[in-house]
């Protein structure tokens, strides 16, 4: 080589190092941006306008399909990650476990970061370094182990309501018990007369006649929230409700613990494999 001729690999690499910095910290931008007003939005009222996703998805979409062209993105790795978004977000709308709101973010995930954002050098993994190939599901997993584990401050809810000598189940007792057993982990009593058309919880008692019976199982997009003035006058004392969860909070503290953390599902399944080593 030439003294003082350029190193054009050197150059070639460091320039595509700068081009994924980039693209990547501008898509990552553009994302918290639009989950953070969508987290607000839903909890404030448990809706979200279809713009945030419309945003999203216009302005990460460009430059993703230019990642792939530019060789610095996979293709497979963008097809998996639009593909598996799309089903997953699609079934979980369809049997309730998601709003309309909720699916069409994880679809704008799935094409906006389908990989690890490259941040920077230093930042090239997450701190427990465990991710999914596919950074848009480790997101998505996230979602879940954070909502699901709302189950365990709803029991501790319950536990200390049997504490103090209130009865939960008073009403009930021909519930059978792995529904009663469900109930403890989904939803908790709460004074009827506080409750009104704009709380942010599914009512889980009907009246079948004369008695009362718990519904398990609710839609976000199919249900309405809180108490009507009509149903106040068949459901009177304490009532079992279940919170409507803000999923879309739960994602974007999902998506920075996917960045930073890492991905939760794997770090359980290691420990409990590590523990059943020990066993």
């Amino acid at each position: 080589m030439l003294l003082g001729a350029p190193n054009t690999s050197r150059i070639s690499v460091c320039a595509g190092a700068s081009f994924m910095e980039w693209t990547s910290t501008v898509k990552l931008l553009i994302c918290v941006a639009c989950l953070s007003y969508a987290s607000w939005s839903d909890i404030k009222t448990r809706e979200v306008s279809d713009k945030v996703w419309v945003i999203m998805a216009a302005f990460t979409a460009p430059i993703t399909i230019m990642e792939v062209a530019w060789g610095r993105l996979p293709l497979l790795l963008l097809v998996l990650s639009l593909g598996l978004c799309f089903i997953i977000g699609l079934a979980a709308f369809y049997v309730g476990l998601f709003g309309g709101a909720d699916a069409e973010a994880l679809w704008c995930l799935g094409i906006a970061l389908p990989a690890y954002p490259k941040l920077h050098p230093w930042m090239s993994q997450p701190l427990m370094g465990l991710q999914q190939p596919i950074f848009s599901l480790s997101i998505f997993s996230n979602t879940v182990v954070l909502a699901a584990s709302t189950a365990i401050y709803v029991l501790l809810r319950n536990l200390l309501y049997k504490a103090r000598g209130k009865p939960l189940f008073q009403g009930l007792e021909e519930e059978t018990f792995p529904r009663k057993a469900i109930a403890l982990f989904i939803g908790y009593k709460v004074d009827a007369s506080k409750l009104s058309e704009r709380s942010h919880v599914f009512i889980m008692e009907t009246m079948r006649g004369e008695k009362r019976r718990l519904k398990l199982f609710f839609s976000s997009e199919k249900e309405d929230f809180g108490l009507s003035e009509e149903k106040k006058s068949e459901l009177t004392g304490e009532v079992w409700v279940a919170p409507a969860l803000p999923l879309l909070a739960y994602m974007m503290i999902g998506l920075a613990m996917a960045l930073f953390i890492g991905d939760l599902v794997s770090f359980i399944t290691l420990q409990i494999l590590s523990f059943l080593q020990i066993l």
